[in-house]
């Protein structure tokens, strides 16, 4: 399957070149942070406004095959088995590194 996904990658970068970049930079995004761009974080902005029009693209049809093919892969991504992060329950402070601290409103000591 993913060999069929590089073909189709390769195939798309050849007719939309900017398609392909910001694909790959919200899957890279994807794949270091382990979720989709938030509209809370302004450096992100950028990323997310590709996704949303995309997104609309897809429902209303727009879309052509490859695209498709290639985003609905970009959503399984994010859910597959290598990029589920704990974040509660049992194993949680396992998963988290460290030196992440989870934020607080009130300073440390009171």
């Amino acid at each position: 399957m993913y060999n069929e996904l590089e073909q189709a990658l390769d195939n798309v970068g050849k007719y939309d070149p900017k398609w392909q970049l910001k694909y790959l930079s919200v899957k890279n995004f994807v794949g270091m942070y382990k979720r989709f761009p938030s509209r809370h974080h302004v450096d992100e902005h950028v990323l997310l406004n590709w996704l949303k029009y995309n997104r609309r693209q897809l429902r209303d049809g727009a879309l052509d095959e490859l695209k498709k093919k290639l985003f609905e892969d970009l959503t399984a991504y994010r859910h597959s088995e290598e990029n589920i992060l704990v974040l509660g329950g049992a194993g949680a402070a396992e998963a988290r590194p460290e030196n992440t601290k989870r934020s607080t409103c009130a300073p440390e000591g009171q």
